[in-house]
């Protein structure tokens, strides 16, 4: 497998990596972060989270409202005997590029428990009737659950699903008529 990726992120909006790492052996995992990142006035975080013999590791960093350069992370993962790394590329993105929000519906959507386990509430109020598609995606940007797709009137929709996927950070996509109106962050427990 690639030991390099590259994500976008939006200046001034949290952006959240989970990196997974797994040791049939039990060996005692530890999994670490380095990154200029960690030196800003407003740091990132790294925090871990053992299960069995996963150990997940959240990367949790919101840039400046003005920074647009290209900022690497590096994952070290250690059994004690093996190490190795992983290497995460930060490239600035534009809110309308990766579609955050088209500004042609006004659009509040809100998710409900977040973090989520088992169900998921979506609430909607829209200043008027969308032809809607609401999905689930994972931060690879695959498709891993359709909650609606048709007609949406104008006013408050509540939506309650079941979310049966692994646990992680994903992103809740609201589309009117295959534009991106809304993306939010989404934890799944």
């Amino acid at each position: 497998t690639d030991h390099y990726n590259y994500r976008y992120y939006i200046p001034g909006h949290q952006f959240v990596f989970q990196i997974l790492g797994n040791d049939p052996d039990n060996d005692g995992l530890q999994l670490n972060a380095f990154s200029q990142a960690f030196q800003f006035a407003n740091p990132a975080t790294f925090t871990t989270f053992s299960s069995g013999n996963d150990l997940i590791g959240t990367f949790s960093w919101t840039p400046p409202a003005t920074f647009t350069k290209d900022m690497i992370v590096v994952f070290r993962l250690r059994d004690g005997l093996y190490t190795k790394d992983f290497t995460l590329l930060l490239r600035k993105g534009d809110i309308t590029a990766v579609g955050n929000i088209n500004g042609d519906v006004n659009t509040n959507v809100t998710v409900f428990p977040n973090p989520a386990k088992g169900k998921l509430n979506i609430n909607l109020q829209l200043d008027e009737a969308i032809n809607g598609d609401i999905a689930l995606y994972s931060s690879m940007g695959q498709k891993v659950k359709s909650f609606y797709s048709g007609n949406i009137k104008a006013g408050t929709t509540q939506l309650t699903e079941d979310v049966n996927v692994a646990s992680g950070v994903y992103y809740m996509i609201v589309r009117d008529n295959g534009k991106v109106v809304k993306t939010l962050p989404v934890v799944i427990q």
